[in-house]
């Protein structure tokens, strides 16, 4: 299991697992598309099962968890061409 992301009102300490060494944009674009496509997977598969209020509750707790790993991808700048979008995002002045 891996840690939460600090919030960004701590800084960004290098013990960190999200900022503990750069990333790189294709590293970054990488991983956002492998987790849109992850989340996407879920979805159809979970959309098949019958409904329930368990299944309803680990939907929510699942897409949670995927939001704040979008999060965390999003807040970290690429050390090569970091967008304006992660840094806008990550409150940074473009």
């Amino acid at each position: 299991m891996l840690d939460p992301p600090a919030p960004p009102r701590w800084g960004f300490d290098r013990r960190c697992f999200w900022h503990a060494a750069p990333v790189a944009f294709e590293e970054q674009a990488e991983l956002l598309r492998l987790l849109g496509q992850l989340i996407r997977h879920y979805a159809a598969a979970v959309l098949c099962l019958t409904p329930t209020r368990e299944m309803d509750a680990a939907r929510i707790v699942t897409s949670s968890c995927a939001a704040a790993l979008l999060d965390a991808l999003l807040r970290v700048q690429a050390a090569d061409a970091p967008t304006s979008l992660s840094r806008h995002y990550a409150g940074l002045r473009t």
